[in-house]
């Protein structure tokens, strides 16, 4: 496994120029997801 260590701005660069090389899964609750949420996140609550 590859790992990478980013910045939210470098995080976001790399997610702007290659959205379909990335799965951003959102661990929050359902409600707190549904309040907001990067696009394209996948939920799966952690609790």
């Amino acid at each position: 496994m590859l790992e990478k260590t980013l910045k939210a701005k470098e995080l976001y660069e790399e997610i702007e120029a290659n959205p379909d090389s990335f799965c951003i899964i959102d661990v929050r609750s359902d409600d707190e997801y549904n309040s907001g949420t990067i696009s394209g996140a996948r939920c799966i609550p952690y609790n």
